[in-house]
């Protein structure tokens, strides 16, 4: 519908409040492997799992706790 890319949440466990269940990297590549549009991956994002993403599919990553100083 006119979306330029999707970023999908929770891939890790994240302290946010608004955050479900996390669907871990192979979730995260189901998700990819759906859909034809560059994915994201955002929820628990951190120095210690962000390497997890590589071969996921994702074209990037977001984080807010890991960079709030």
């Amino acid at each position: 519908a006119g979306a330029d890319a999707i970023v999908v949440s929770p891939v890790f466990a994240s302290n946010s409040p608004s955050a479900g269940q996390p669907m871990g990297v192979e979730g995260l590549r189901r998700c990819v492997q759906a859909t034809s549009l560059p994915v994201y991956a955002l929820g628990g994002v951190r120095a210690s799992t962000v390497e997890a993403l590589t071969g996921s599919g994702v074209v990037g990553f977001a984080a807010v706790e890991a960079l709030a100083v």
